[in-house]
């Protein structure tokens, strides 16, 4: 009977970590067919608008912040999906599933509705790419510009992302933000923000032809001393605040 215990118990150490594999497997699987699909409706929009909706704005930045989906934004997109129209009453959880990261819905916190940078927004997981880069924001930079979407679609860019950010506050970073996680990490209180981004696994980034790719680990410098490099977008807000959004 302790030999049988014994087998059952190695085995169950055997399969355990490859069930986690498919789970995380899964996931990333969902998390690029939304993304298929936002970019869809991104371009519906654009055949009918001539131009890509506008990214959201918070005040503490004084122009478009990628990773911020206000109810304006995900009601644009959600009469191409079919969507319910949304209110300030949804929870990151009850918004459409298209419109969440399957990876962010393994992470807790930052759930409602959220005011603290100014305007109102979720955090879903996704950050939306398009339009950036305008005359009109002076203080934000497109750092990439080969891998943007202008805002009238003449050019391949990418138009929505996984969440992987940057934010400096004053002259030093305080840390990370992103959902597709591998492993433990230590959250900055204040911020909300992941001082080392030892966990970091990789993120998706799609392009407004409709294809998606996995950005994994070691892709480019996780280093913030590199961020006017690797990032794709640069935003400097009046109150110190900087951002940087990859993708």
């Amino acid at each position: 009977l302790l030999v049988v215990i014994g087998i059952i118990g190695l085995l169950i150490a055997i399969l355990l970590p490859a069930l986690n594999q498919v789970r995380v497997r899964a996931r990333d699987l969902k998390c690029a067919s939304n993304l298929r699909q936002l970019v869809m409706a991104s371009t519906m929009f654009l055949n009918e608008h001539r131009t890509y909706p506008d990214a959201t704005q918070l005040a503490a930045f004084g122009g478009p912040v990628p990773l911020a989906l206000d109810e304006r934004l995900i009601n644009i997109v959600g009469p191409y999906l079919k969507w319910p129209v949304v209110t300030p009453t949804n929870t990151v959880l009850t918004l459409p599933a298209v419109a969440v990261c399957e990876a962010r819905r393994t992470v807790d916190g930052l759930m409602d509705y959220n005011y603290a940078l100014g305007n109102p927004y979720w955090n879903t997981g996704y950050s939306y790419c398009g339009g950036l880069g305008k005359a009109e924001f002076p203080n934000a930079t497109v750092l990439q510009p080969d891998r943007q979407a202008d805002a009238k679609g003449r050019r391949r860019g990418v138009l929505w992302a996984d969440n992987l950010m940057l934010l400096y506050a004053g002259p030093s970073p305080t840390g990370w933000a992103y959902f597709h996680l591998s492993g433990p990490h230590v959250v900055e209180p204040v911020f909300a923000t992941i001082p080392d981004p030892k966990s970091y696994r990789g993120h998706h980034r799609a392009w407004s032809d409709g294809s998606v790719e996995f950005l994994r680990r070691g892709d480019f410098s996780l280093n913030s001393a590199d961020a006017d490099i690797t990032a794709a977008y640069r935003i400097t807000g009046p109150t110190g605040l900087r951002l940087y959004q990859y993708w």
